[in-house]
């Protein structure tokens, strides 16, 4: 099939705008100037060059592109925006706000990107590699994920503390493979290790903060997709995402910045723990497994997962029991009671508060639960654990 015609039943099938450029030219344009400048063409265009074939990041908004080099005509091709969450008016007007456009055209912005469907940051990845792969026939290529930090070399050199370089270093950092791995020892020891270094900063130019938010929004990105890449549900990973971009800017100080920062690391790694609990190569198991986590806030049974699956309750109940060596209940409240855990030592919500939270059918029996698995009572084990 020709390339043109190929990416247009692919623009009409998945919604996300293209760009087809042949040497710094555009000739094909596939919805993407129906809002100009296309802001994927731009964000890719301030990327660190690479010589990958297939490409992506995620900017402070969350505004998701990827490019593709087309080696049969070495024409370069443009994915997106898409983004991981529905827009607002004032999302639209902060994606607006980090190009220098003009914050009235945020209702024709909005108008056009509402159009298009969410994506999360995997599926979004998993398109780049479709496409890599029909046109340039590379079966096992991943998209390499770039970084994208436009603002980073603006920082003051004289304000930037040390945890700085992990917080927009590399995916590859040593750091983020404890968040996919789900090691929480090993980020409580690092985050230990960077507050000595750092020491109280106080509070500093309204510029500098606000590049510390940006690059605590490049953080969670990244600590995002590794988490995912652990096993934690995209949904879910979705969800906190836009809940940490909403509360970091509730923040103005590096002190505050840098403890919300170790939360933000903490939750995806407990998370990602959290889905490791239990190892097997059961197919049935592990979509038991995640069904299970992307309910953690609701009140959840074996029936309910039964449904979901539309397989016999009885039948799953058995093989979970074979598989693991506990019942599906068993293993609901082991989820429930380890949240139970991080909210006790993280949070000041009541007893009451989480247990609602987490969908227990009171707190009474949260308590015997919490009992149960870690032998102390919920509010001994926040005398003991909490900060």
């Amino acid at each position: 099939m020709e390339i043109t015609n190929f990416l247009s039943k692919y623009y009409k099938s998945t919604k996300i705008p293209m760009q087809v450029y042949r040497k710094g030219k555009l000739v094909k344009d596939f919805n993407a100037g129906r809002f100009t400048p296309n802001l994927s063409s731009v964000i890719i265009s301030l990327l660190p060059n690479n010589s990958d074939a297939s490409f992506y990041t995620v900017s402070q908004q969350y505004v998701l592109s990827g490019c593709i080099r087309i080696l049969k005509t070495s024409e370069l091709l443009i994915i997106g925006p898409a983004l991981t969450t529905k827009c607002t008016l004032s999302r639209a007007q902060s994606i607006l706000s980090d190009f220098g456009l003009p914050l009235n055209r945020a209702d024709e912005f909005l108008n056009w990107i509402s159009a298009m469907p969410v994506y999360t940051i995997q599926q979004f990845m998993d398109i780049i590699n479709l496409l890599n792969y029909f046109l340039n026939d590379e079966e096992e290529a991943e998209a390499t994920f770039i970084p994208y930090n436009p603002e980073e070399s603006q920082l003051p050199q004289d304000a930037e503390p040390a945890f700085i370089e992990h917080l927009g270093g590399p995916p590859n950092d040593p750091v983020f493979s404890y968040v996919e791995n789900g090691n929480v020892d090993a980020i409580k020891d690092f985050f230990k290790e960077v507050s000595t270094r750092t020491g109280d900063v106080p509070l500093i130019a309204a510029d500098a903060i606000r590049s510390f938010k940006n690059i605590f929004i490049h953080a969670l990105a990244l600590v995002s997709f590794h988490a995912i890449k652990g096993g934690l549900d995209f949904d879910t990973a979705t969800t906190l995402d836009d809940m940490y971009i909403k509360q970091i800017e509730e923040y103005d100080s590096f002190s505050g910045i840098f403890e919300f920062q170790q939360r933000m690391f903490l939750d995806f790694t407990r998370r990602t723990a959290q889905c490791r609990l239990i190892s097997t190569d059961s197919l049935l198991v592990n979509r038991i497994c995640k069904i299970v986590h992307s309910h953690l806030y609701e009140k959840i049974t074996p029936t309910d997962i039964s449904v979901a699956l539309g397989k016999n309750c009885s039948h799953i109940c058995r093989h979970f029991k074979h598989k693991t060596k506990m019942s599906i209940t068993e293993y609901i409240n082991m989820v429930k009671i380890a949240e139970c855990k991080h909210l006790l030592e993280s949070s000041d919500l009541s007893l009451i508060q989480i247990s609602l939270r987490l969908g227990f059918s009171s707190q009474s029996y949260m308590h015997t639960v919490f009992k149960r698995f870690t032998g102390f009572t919920p509010t001994e084990y926040k005398t003991k654990y909490s900060k």
